[in-house]
């Protein structure tokens, strides 16, 4: 159950926090502006995550879907927590995604100290990966180019 406690703050501050379990590995990311720590876990923030669409809540049991929209910008290996790979391009391309399991958080922040608030935080979303998509851009004149991939997901 998720509690929210009054407040005279005027504000609410909020993260997305995404948990990715792809076979062996895990992969959590999130929309905060650097890296944070919820329950024993380490987001990354601000890196690869550009988008997520609107989490429907119905009364009744459905399978819906819900897309992630994540940057194939290469990386160091290592950096924004993607382990061996340098892309998310790289790790859809080497592993076997369809199934693995996507959990969303919404975390709410405490207004005074600006910390997790753990008994704020709710499970908004829970499924599996159905489905992906890379697309790539490219610029001729800045000759530049840019890859998402886009991870649709279903509900349990």
């Amino acid at each position: 159950m998720l509690n929210l406690p009054l407040t005279t703050s005027t504000q609410i501050t909020h993260a997305v926090l995404i948990k990715l379990s792809v076979n062996t590995s895990t992969y959590t990311i999130s929309n905060a502006y650097g890296p944070l720590t919820w329950d024993g876990t380490s987001y990354i923030g601000l890196g690869h995550f550009i988008n997520m669409a609107e989490i429907q809540d119905e009364l009744q049991p459905s399978n819906n879907q819900l897309q992630i929209s994540l940057s194939g910008v290469p990386k160091d290996v290592g950096e924004a927590g993607l382990g061996v790979y340098n892309s998310y391009v790289a790790l859809v391309l080497d592993q076997k995604i369809k199934g693995s399991k996507v959990e969303i958080w919404r975390a709410l922040f405490d207004p005074t100290t600006g910390a997790i608030d753990s008994a704020s935080t709710s499970l908004r979303f829970s499924g599996y990966i159905s489905n992906f998509t890379i697309s790539d851009s490219g610029d001729l004149e800045s000759k530049t180019d840019s890859y998402t991939i886009a991870v649709t997901c279903s509900s349990i």
